[in-house]
């Protein structure tokens, strides 16, 4: 045979491909090492999203507790004034509710159970729609200065207040006046001028505006206020709770969020009702009672077991949210199940299941969530101001 020959021979030999097992078993070993990678890519994927609701789960729960906490702070604060309020407020008038203008009285609230039964006219009207679950908050203050002085003396039968410089007030703004000798008093702005003026007006009545005023010519201001040393501030009473987000559309969504009505102001001829933060599927709020006269508390309570004199005697507030993150669906539940801080008085949650903890203390509930998102508690305890020992 030939050299020529030979050399072709080997050629083919090494030319002739893989046999029909040796291409199985490489396609088995390139799709083990297909889905290896797939596996890979799906827990990194899986991961980073975890990890990005968790961290939005962190920042809405804080966020929201510092929102409510810087202002619960301030709650009874009134500038200079000190004793009790004098209100020229119209407690027959349309939408009065003492929860909302007793301004001697610095917050009040409303546990779940109880918000069916809000009186109405005491909250506007889309509260009741967007209301989503939890207990409501009241937080009452006056805290903004208007910034301006008077331009003369209100006398005890003035309807008006002038001012030495014309603002802008929305009509249906809460003031305070006090000259910081005492309490004060506190009326509702009707002024009819187009903004900005040099004058509040108190008026008996004015269309579109709750509650409104007492007759000026009945009821007076309680003291003569000078107008080289009175203030002027803005109340507030500002009702947080958890309400369902809105489209783009005006629809209501599934997705709940921490919102505010500003009962103080008006926007439109109605009290604001803001959006603050969404993530927040549930409020609690806890009273502490001082019940042996320390300055200190001694039981949380929630606002369905304090009788009306139980209020004056709250020294601190517990503040609880549950925050959530992520997407999810009622289809896909979430495995996972989340100690709670606190008794079943506390977190007995109505949008999801709840059930005794047989790892947690006696007592302890467990909230397993409704679907697929990352759920946390966050709490903090505030001193009501000038209360505490």
């Amino acid at each position: 045979m030939s050299r020529t020959a030979s050399k072709a021979r080997v050629r083919r030999r090494y030319q002739r491909g893989v046999t029909l097992v040796e291409l199985m078993v490489a396609m088995l070993l390139a799709l083990l090492l297909i889905t290896a990678a797939l596996a890979m890519v799906l827990a990194t994927s899986r991961t980073s999203g975890t990890f990005d609701a968790l961290a939005r789960t962190q920042e809405a729960g804080r966020l929201a507790l510092v929102m409510m906490e810087r202002d619960l702070r301030m709650a009874g604060y009134r500038g200079c004034a000190f004793g009790a309020v004098n209100s020229l407020l119209d407690p027959a008038g349309s939408g009065w509710s003492e929860a909302v203008y007793d301004f001697n009285e610095p917050y009040f609230g409303w546990s779940e159970s109880d918000v069916a039964a809000i009186p109405s006219g005491t909250l506007p009207a889309a509260f009741h729609t967007r209301y989503a679950r939890g207990d409501v908050l009241v937080v009452k203050n006056a805290a903004v200065p208007l910034g301006v002085g008077l331009g003369a003396d209100i006398t005890a039968d003035s309807d008006v207040a002038e001012l030495d410089t014309a603002i802008d007030v929305p009509v249906g703004s809460l003031v305070l006046v006090s000259d910081c000798g005492g309490g004060g008093d506190l009326f509702q702005v009707t002024t009819d001028d187009l903004s900005p003026s040099d004058r509040l007006e108190r008026n008996a009545s004015l269309p579109g505006i709750t509650p409104g005023n007492l007759d000026p010519a009945l009821h007076v201001f309680s003291r003569l206020y000078p107008a080289v040393s009175t203030e002027l501030m803005q109340a507030q009473s500002n009702v947080y709770y958890v309400g369902f987000q809105e489209s783009a559309d005006g629809d209501l969504t599934a997705t709940s969020s921490l919102r505010r009505i500003r009962m103080g102001e008006r926007v439109g001829g109605a009290a604001p009702d803001d959006e603050l933060l969404e993530g927040i599927y549930d409020m609690r709020v806890q009273y502490g009672v001082d019940l042996s006269g320390n300055g200190s508390a001694d039981d949380y309570r929630r606002a369905d077991a304090l009788a009306a004199e139980d209020w004056a005697q709250v020294v601190s507030l517990r503040l609880s949210v549950l925050a959530y993150g992520g997407e999810g669906t009622d289809e896909a539940v979430n495995d996972d199940a989340y100690a709670v801080p606190f008794d079943e008085t506390i977190w007995d949650f109505s949008g999801g299941e709840v059930e005794p903890d047989p790892h947690g203390d006696p007592g302890e509930l467990r909230f397993v969530p409704p679907d697929r998102r990352v759920y946390r508690f966050f709490s903090t305890t505030v001193a009501v101001r000038n209360r505490v020992g």
